[in-house]
């Protein structure tokens, strides 16, 4: 196992503070040096103000083999949007990821929000992090000659209903015949697929496709919601698919918790189901963080080889 699968992220106690602190003021200490001074906000932050924070919203910690404290991340909500900050990383923990990861987690506690956080326009490492992880930017704040903080938001996606001129783009995330198929199975007679043949996928009337698209409006993922019998208390997920570019950063788990309250708020489910490949172990782990627990197992005939999967399901008991 690599040391990167034993570290972990959880929320702070307030007796970890004191340490986020020291890491704070040795954190910040590249931020200080884009300026060539410490009279930075960051480096003035005294305990009191941190525990102030915590008690505000929450404080997320990522551990080292040895429980020291290497990172965090803080947010707190207000008025419907999620505010972020401090994310730091031990200098020696740099480059590795965990910067995303942080990022990605503490926006799992607010899901479905307006998230937004701030830095200086000097800090073009973190800049990019953020723009990979689907924030934008939406103003500037200039606050004397040498500082300048970027102000960059993420809004929440939405599920609309699928159109024809969706296909292409969703068609191109498939990069290879198997993932191709991990996505499709057999339903596709050929690969590559053409756009127009998705229309066809979805002719019947007991079949409702969706986009998944970013707050600007961007293509960002596709599902659909079917009912698989004519009790219509069971919906049955199919065709579930992220951006290639976009995997690993939470929008697989966000689209998921849309469609899982479109199931009951809008089609009245009881029950959702859906079957998952074994050789998709990503998609499994998914399936698992939203609540689908596994039911059993199955082969299928694909391209002249047999795949195992799983059926997996979740029961809705209450108001989501």
């Amino acid at each position: 196992m690599h040391i990167e699968d034993e570290l972990k992220i959880s929320k702070a106690d307030i007796e970890d503070l004191q340490e986020i602190l020291n890491l704070q003021y040795l954190a910040y200490q590249s931020e200080a040096a884009l300026f060539g001074s410490r009279d930075i906000p960051p480096l003035k932050q005294t305990l009191d103000e941190v525990i102030e924070e915590y008690h505000k919203g929450i404080i997320l910690k990522l551990v080292d083999t040895d429980n020291l404290i290497i990172g965090s991340i803080r947010a707190w909500e207000m008025k419907g949007t999620i505010y972020i900050g401090k994310l730091m990383i031990h200098p020696n923990y740099r480059q590795r990821g965990y910067g995303t990861k942080l990022l990605s987690e503490i926006e799992k506690y607010y899901p479905q929000k307006r998230y937004e956080l701030f830095t200086s326009t000097r800090s073009i490492d973190n800049i990019r992090l953020y723009q990979r992880m689907g924030y934008r930017v939406f103003g500037h704040r200039r606050v004397d000659d040498k500082l300048e903080f970027v102000y960059l938001e993420k809004k929440q996606m939405q599920l609309r209903p699928f159109n024809p001129d969706d296909a292409e783009t969703i068609l191109s995330w498939c990069k290879d015949k198997t993932a191709f198929r991990k996505w499709s199975a057999d339903r596709y007679p050929v690969f590559p697929p053409k756009p127009e043949d998705m229309a066809v996928q979805y002719a019947a009337d007991n079949i409702f496709p969706f986009t998944a698209v970013d707050g600007e409006g961007n293509i960002v993922g596709h599902i659909i919601l079917r009912y698989p019998e004519s009790s219509k208390t069971i919906i049955r997920l199919g065709f579930v698919v992220i951006d290639d570019q976009l995997r690993g950063k939470g929008y697989g788990k966000q689209m998921l918790q849309l469609a899982i309250k479109k199931a009951q708020q809008e089609f009245g489910a009881k029950k959702i189901t859906l079957g998952v490949f074994d050789n998709n172990p990503s998609a499994l782990h998914c399936y698992e963080s939203v609540g689908f627990v596994v039911t059993g197992t199955d082969t299928y005939a694909i391209d002249g080889e047999e795949w195992s999967g799983k059926e997996m399901e979740l029961e809705i008991k209450n108001k989501l």
